[in-house]
């Protein structure tokens, strides 16, 4: 009875422990803007993913900072009175892109991006991403978020730095 009972706890262990089951992971896209030599004044619509820009006086693609840690080569890039949405195709729990702004001092709250679930679910979170001098006259940020689902973001600069431009690239996503 003894020898039985090992074996079936052997069994039982091997079936929890060895035998995962194997579950692919999502497939992550990166949009880096180097593909990108002309945007309508508004908006932009790659594959899975649409950039529109509101209320704001200039929305199109720049060089980046050259040596930028997390925005380099072409970027999308706009001014702080304005305010960025962008739409998921399909809802994303990961969302992760490198930010710069033409300050080059540290700023801690500058960069506000407002994370919105799928349908009706409101307002998932807020998230400030600080920044660091990067190289002269910018400071670059990184936004990571992995957490529930979120199908829209929307990306806006203090009030105060109104005279701030930002750059946004390598924009990460499930597609």
């Amino acid at each position: 009875m003894k020898t039985k009972f090992s074996f079936l706890l052997v069994l039982l262990l091997m079936l929890v422990v060895g035998i995962q089951p194997a579950v692919a992971k999502k497939p992550l896209t990166t949009i880096t803007f180097d593909e990108v030599t002309k945007i309508n004044r508004d908006t932009w619509v790659a594959d899975g993913i649409t950039f529109e820009y509101a209320e704001g006086s200039l929305f199109t693609v720049c060089t980046g900072i050259e040596g930028g840690t997390y925005t380099e080569g072409a970027v999308l890039c706009g001014e702080s009175d304005g305010i960025l949405t962008v739409t998921f195709d399909k809802p994303t729990t990961v969302v992760e892109f490198g930010v710069a702004l033409t300050e080059d001092y540290p700023l801690s709250d500058a960069i506000i991006v407002d994370l919105y679930g799928p349908g009706n679910s409101g307002l998932r979170e807020t998230i400030y991403v600080p920044t660091v001098p990067a190289v002269s006259y910018w400071s670059e940020g990184h936004l990571v978020y992995q957490g529930p689902a979120v199908d829209k973001i929307v990306f806006h600069i203090d009030p105060d730095l109104w005279f701030t431009g930002w750059w946004i690239d390598n924009v990460v996503f499930h597609d």
